[in-house]
């Protein structure tokens, strides 16, 4: 029998993916689909590969050509990769075709995920301590948290509340810069003023500033929990990565886990998912949650356990099995080349 997976907006590290679900551990005949708006690694080493709607479409447009490619091809069982809110809400219409959503979030639990701070107030709902932070939609405001957030010793940042906030994440200073700077590594940076002037050039003319997040930059190290959860609720396993700019290592933290771990039972996220901490006042803090299978999970397969396929089986509908990660072992990440 051959299960036919599919991955969503499969980006360049979801190549690994791939691997993982082709060399699973049972010998297991799997298909792999890719689709992505543009041509990449993934889909290069997938069995199918296709494209799909871009950003630009919206979420009821996107999950009805979902579903319609599920029901065309097959699928048993589909890891998002993106669009997991209008993925979830039609978690129903997948399930009708036979197909098994790998993570599968909740409908709310896939909003709160979305949003930095309503995953804040999860948190601490949840038991959790979360950073100091502020939501804000204009300058002035964006002003009077960055002071709040300095008054207390922190350094602050900025980010976008929603979506890949990673692409908007910006350390605020207050100082010009340095001769020095320029023959170093360049940080996302941006003084406090040239920030607060770009939000008030957006308001003169009209647009409305999306919702922006004002905290501490919190310290190194930053981990990364992958979390796979049953669906009957069991915690199978989590895997916390530490991250170093090339090096990988694993930590057996139990505040690390112990945060990984709630955020998943508190969000409800089945499956897979990552929870990602980083060190404020000396303490490990969330940092946020991800509902999706990290492009990094392939660095957990390093320490014996594959938890792509873990999970597969478990959609299947299979047992839990007992894993063992290896957590001793230390990693190097240098770059390779995949041909097109």
């Amino acid at each position: 029998m051959t299960v036919r997976v599919w991955i969503n907006r499969a980006r360049t590290y979801k190549a690994h993916l791939v691997d993982m679900l082709h060399d699973n551990p049972d010998g297991e005949q799997v298909e792999v689909h890719a689709t992505h708006p543009q041509m990449g690694p993934a889909l290069a080493k997938a069995d199918v590969a296709g494209t799909e709607p871009d950003r630009d479409v919206s979420d009821e447009e996107y999950a009805d050509w979902a579903l319609d490619y599920a029901a065309r091809n097959g699928i048993d069982i589909l890891i998002p990769s993106d669009r997991f809110h209008a993925l979830a809400s039609r978690q129903r219409d997948f399930e009708a075709l036979g197909v098994t959503l790998l993570s599968q979030p909740s409908v709310t639990g896939a909003a709160i995920a979305d949003s930095k701070t309503a995953t804040y107030a999860a948190a601490k709902e949840a038991g959790l301590f979360v950073p100091p932070h502020f939501q804000v939609t204009d300058s002035g405001a964006f002003r009077e948290a960055v002071e709040a957030v300095e008054a207390n010793g922190y350094e602050a940042c900025v980010k976008p509340d929603t979506g890949w906030a990673a692409d908007g994440f910006r350390v605020l200073t207050r100082s010009r810069p340095e001769p020095s700077d320029l023959f170093t590594s360049p940080r996302r940076k941006v003084h406090v003023d040239d920030n607060e002037r770009a939000l008030v050039g957006m308001e003169s003319e009209g647009q409305k500033v999306p919702p922006l997040i004002v905290a501490p930059v919190m310290a190194e190290p930053e981990a990364s929990v992958d979390v796979l959860r049953a669906p009957t609720g069991e915690i199978v396993t989590t895997i916390a990565r530490v991250k170093g700019r090339y090096a990988r290592t694993f930590s057996t933290a139990p505040e690390i886990h112990h945060i990984a771990r709630a955020m998943a039972v508190k969000l409800d996220v089945l499956y897979l998912c990552n929870v990602q901490t980083r060190v404020l006042d000396g303490a490990d803090v969330l940092l946020e949650l991800n509902p999706r299978a990290s492009d990094g999970l392939f660095h957990c397969w390093k320490t014996g356990v594959n938890m792509a396929w873990e999970a597969v089986r478990l959609a299947m509908g299979k047992q839990v099995r007992e894993v063992s990660p290896d957590t001793s072992k230390s990693l190097y990440v240098i770059d390779t080349v995949i041909e097109g």
